[in-house]
């Protein structure tokens, strides 16, 4: 993926283009269709990346993803939180700081969308 050979500050605007692109989906083409749309390019593109195998600027740039996506999409982005919450959480361990950092604050976000069962 482009994102990760990207300078940090670059790296920010292209995540956040594509979180407002996931944005325009939704607005244009009606929330099934984004969801259908979407889900196979996050499982395509931003699952892989989050993997312990990428570069490290591989998996900060998955991670900001994640991070723009849950700010810009909030509740819309639920159909895919379960594709995301497992490899989040094995960022929270990751060996570099920065992608430990980033995950575990994009994490809470992410927990707080997730449709729990009520007791």
């Amino acid at each position: 993926m482009i994102v990760a050979g990207l300078l940090t500050s670059q790296r920010s605007v292209a995540v956040s283009f594509v979180a407002v692109s996931f944005v325009d989906m939704s607005v244009d083409l009606g929330y099934l269709s984004h969801c259908h749309k979407a889900k196979p390019w996050c499982n395509r593109n931003l699952v892989p990346l989050l993997d312990g195998a990428s570069p490290p600027a591989s998996r900060q740039g998955a991670v900001n993803m994640v991070g723009s996506l849950v700010q810009q999409l909030g509740t819309s982005l639920v159909p895919y939180l379960l594709l995301l919450v497992v490899p989040l959480m094995g960022r929270m361990s990751d060996p570099d700081p920065t992608v430990r950092q980033l995950a575990t604050a994009t994490f809470a976000p992410v927990v707080a969308l997730l449709p729990l069962a009520q007791v």
